[in-house]
């Protein structure tokens, strides 16, 4: 019966220890949560400023890119509501000139 339980007791050490080296180790490999909500945060910043300068204009896009030091491969991939962010700003530029003819064409 004394055999049953050192083996019980080394068992349950062996345990333990296993435990606590598991959790260690997956708290030492975890990357905390906030600072990836910050990036996540920053990058989202980042892109709605530039899809609400996309919506002045395409040149007004370029300008604010080039200011948040955005290479053209990075405007590139940019969405805004789905489209690209350059023909995404080609659409508003032409809305807002389709608005200025509708709104000529009441004024007669």
């Amino acid at each position: 019966m004394k055999t049953t339980y050192r083996i019980e007791r080394k068992s349950i050490g062996a345990g333990i220890a296993a435990g606590t080296f598991l959790l260690l180790s997956s708290l030492s490999f975890a990357e905390p949560p906030a600072i990836v909500e910050k990036r996540n945060s920053q990058a989202s910043d980042l892109a709605s400023m530039l899809c609400e300068s996309a919506l002045v204009s395409k040149s007004e896009l370029r300008k604010k890119a080039r200011e948040m030091k955005v290479s053209k491969r990075q405007l590139k991939s940019l969405e805004c509501n789905d489209m690209p962010a350059l023909a995404f700003a080609e659409y508003h530029e032409e809305e807002r000139a389709l608005e200025r003819v509708r709104n000529l064409a009441n004024i007669e």
